[in-house]
């Protein structure tokens, strides 16, 4: 929001605090003095250039990092090849078919609707467009990115290599290299992006802050009356409106509040159901393998014990901090942010904004266990000999990442600091 001396006033998505901006420099970022949220930064050059080149990159990498197989297994004079595609088919044809949506959305689809959104986006601004369907474009990113896991993908690759280098001879197919070059792409993307930067190019217009002059920075934007876009970053006075509809921002058009509807009943909700589905997914068996008509099915900490049983303690440690460690901090930690809420504890309000915000940074690497069945059920079928399939817990264990993520971007962190006095 403009101010009548030129300055900008901003709001902070993490504790609501209202700030005045100062004057960045290349590189530089703006932090909330009050909870540590990052509120602006300000890019080293045209990031436009930058980001059309990761994401068109990216693009021409998909196809064969996708449908090329990856890896080629040959054991025992047999031979098998696994891509990524097939690794979401394998879990549909062992009929496990709610997980089969989640890895092939994950790993096929969203990764190629990230890098169409920004190339669309990017490659308008570069010609000096600014029509208003890219505003849909970016919101449509910001809530997706993190849903496109193909780096998560990568180390669960890297952990199958290790899984199996023992037991069979592993050949690099065009499909790994590609999907190496897609990973570096979405990396890219992912380190380049800056929202400031993009809505300050689709809409260089700013919304006036008339009759506020005497606001202190103490303030929160809601007791000033003020609302923050959580798409584009948005602080206004007046929120604009439909004919008819609900209340909305004037510049990305996403629906307006003051705090997130019902957050507090919909993240209770999706926790307590991550807590129940926690229980089976740890202690039913989430992978089988068969080998010479003898089954033996495994846990996820069996899975563990494996690698430490073998030396490959690093390895170990990445699997039992992805599947057991951080589904666990994220429940426990959501539990304590609902419960400070609940009885209005006001110490350490810092400390649990920035644990919220690890939540949701590292939601998304539980899928890494789930990736790495799904590359062993694809590579790994060798009719009577020997076969890897999944088990019941890999569809409890789907449902606490997927509930987990979506419990910590329904809560509203600025809750947490409204029971400050």
């Amino acid at each position: 929001m403009l101010l009548n001396d030129g300055q900008v006033l901003m709001g902070c998505p993490g504790c609501d605090l209202l700030v005045v901006s100062e004057k960045l420099g290349a590189g530089e970022s703006g932090y909330c003095p009050r909870c540590g949220t990052k509120i602006v930064s300000a890019p080293r050059r045209d990031l436009a250039t930058i980001i059309l080149c990761f994401s068109l990159a990216g693009l021409l990498f998909y196809i064969p990092a996708i449908f090329s197989p990856l890896l080629t297994m040959d054991a025992m004079g047999l031979t098998d090849q696994g891509s990524i595609l097939k690794g979401a088919i394998t879990f549909y044809h062992a009929g496990f078919s709610l997980v089969a949506v989640v890895v092939l959305l994950t790993s096929v689809l969203l990764p190629l609707v990230k890098h169409l959104l920004l190339f669309t986006a990017s490659l308008t601004l570069q010609f000096g467009y600014r029509p208003r369907w890219i505003g849909y474009l970016l919101r449509l990113y910001n809530n997706l990115w993190e849903w496109g896991m193909d780096e998560v993908y990568l180390i669960g690759i890297m952990v199958t290599l290790i899984k199996v280098h023992s037991m069979a001879t592993i050949h690099y197919e065009i499909g790994f290299f590609a999907f190496l070059g897609l990973v570096v792409c979405t990396v890219g993307l992912s380190l380049c992006y800056n929202p400031h930067y993009f809505w300050g190019n689709v809409d260089q217009s700013q919304v006036k802050g008339d009759g506020i002059e005497g606001m202190f920075v103490a303030d929160s934007a809601r007791e000033s009356g003020l609302m923050l876009c959580h798409d584009c970053l948005l602080l206004f006075k007046e929120p604009g409106h439909t004919a008819g509809g609900p209340l909305v921002c004037p510049r990305c058009e996403s629906p307006a509040h003051f705090r997130k509807n019902n957050s507090l009943t919909r993240t209770w909700a999706l926790l307590i159901a991550a807590t129940i589905l926690f229980f089976p997914a740890n202690f039913l068996p989430i992978m089988s393998v068969t080998f010479l008509g003898s089954v033996e099915q495994s846990t996820i900490m069996d899975g563990i014990l494996y690698f430490f049983n073998h030396g490959s303690f690093g390895i170990g440690v990445i699997i039992l901090t992805a599947s057991i460690f951080v589904p666990l901090f994220k429940m426990v930690g959501l539990f304590l942010i609902l419960l400070s809420i609940h009885f209005k504890w006001e110490s350490w309000l810092r400390h649990k904004t920035a644990m919220l915000r690890f939540i949701v940074f590292i939601g998304r690497w539980s899928m890494l266990d789930i990736f790495v069945i799904a590359l062993l059920c694809a590579l790994v079928d060798f009719s009577v000999i020997s076969s890897v399939a999944a088990a019941p817990a890999v569809s409890y264990f789907s449902g606490v990442v997927v509930l987990t993520m979506l419990a910590a971007h329904a809560f509203d962190s600025r809750l947490l600091w409204d029971t400050k006095p």
